[in-house]
């Protein structure tokens, strides 16, 4: 057998447990490893070599995020290790990166005592850290926490950092049958505007299609103009043909005349060309005038 193995072999085997040896250095490898197993060809025949990596490496989590999302991908990390070891992870975490890998890998796991505890990490983390952290609420994806990311969003209005974030995250994942409680936390007292403008926002930007109703049935129970004027928004950037075909009866309901009313701005910015064939209907037999007028607006804009 020694005969058969040539000067290129030994050189080449030599070479690859150097690698190796390099690899074990650099990663200082301690408790928690995962193993992996890499090919490497000598010539016609693959040596196997299994090599443990350190789970605390944020590529260990980069390689799990396939051609997905980068939500999916966090999703898939939560589900291959237990709360706790990522949330131990997270607090050991030594690099702002791998932080950020983490609390969204915390984010994304849907469990909601994991997330109360990212949001009081959030609370008291400072400087680059708080903002780090607090976009991992990128990768929120569960709407029972919906109630508990409005109640986060009240407690930090002072901070845009943070606030940004929740008020993105609540207008994504709250289902549409809670969109009620939006209206039902808004403050009406001055000294907390900024509450309301926050609030006023998420329900601006909700763009599920499935919350049609949802926001249809909070513009008919609502005497508050803001909630009135924001989920008319909301439904002008769903655009489906259901929220087109509610914006119309809401403005015939009212018998408005004014073409700034919410809902005619809101057909006017409807983009979604799946709701073309409909308004082309209405344009020719509406006997509304600012159906008519919101309708060749926004087919000219549709046009173009």
């Amino acid at each position: 057998m020694i005969k058969n193995i040539n000067f290129t072999h030994v050189i080449t085997i030599a070479f690859t447990c150097g690698v190796i040896a390099v690899f074990y250095h650099f990663y200082n490898l301690k408790n928690d490893i995962k193993i992996t197993v890499i090919d490497i060809p000598l010539f016609s025949t693959p040596i196997n070599i299994i090599l443990p990596l350190p789970i605390s490496d944020s590529s260990k989590i980069a390689s799990v995020i396939d051609d997905g999302s980068l939500q999916d991908g966090h999703e898939k990390v939560a589900t291959d290790f237990t709360s706790s070891e990522i949330a131990a992870k997270l607090a050991a975490a030594a690099t702002q990166e791998e932080r950020a890998e983490y609390a969204a890998v915390i984010a994304a796991s849907g469990q909601r005592p994991d997330i109360l505890g990212l949001f009081s990490a959030i609370e008291v983390a400072t400087g680059d850290d708080r903002e780090t952290l607090a976009r991992s609420l990128q990768a929120l994806n569960n709407p029972e926490i919906a109630s508990d990311l409005l109640s986060f969003l009240i407690r930090n209005v002072d901070d845009p950092v943070v606030a940004d974030q929740a008020r993105d995250a609540l207008a994504r994942i709250i289902a549409p049958e809670d969109i009620s409680q939006i209206n039902q936390t808004l403050p009406v007292t001055p000294e907390k505007e900024l509450v309301r403008s926050y609030l006023l926002d998420a329900l601006s930007r909700i763009t599920n299609p499935d919350s049609v109703n949802g926001l249809v049935q909070l513009c008919e129970r609502s005497k508050d103009a803001g909630v009135y004027s924001s989920a008319a928004t909301a439904l002008g950037e769903i655009g489906t043909p259901e929220a087109v075909s509610s914006m119309i009866t809401l403005i015939e309901d009212t018998a408005t005349k004014d073409v700034n009313h919410p809902f005619s701005k809101a057909l006017m910015s409807v983009t979604n060309k799946d709701a073309r064939p409909l308004m082309e209907e209405e344009f020719i037999e509406t006997t509304n005038p600012v159906v008519l007028y919101a309708m060749a607006y926004a087919l000219g804009a549709l046009s173009d």
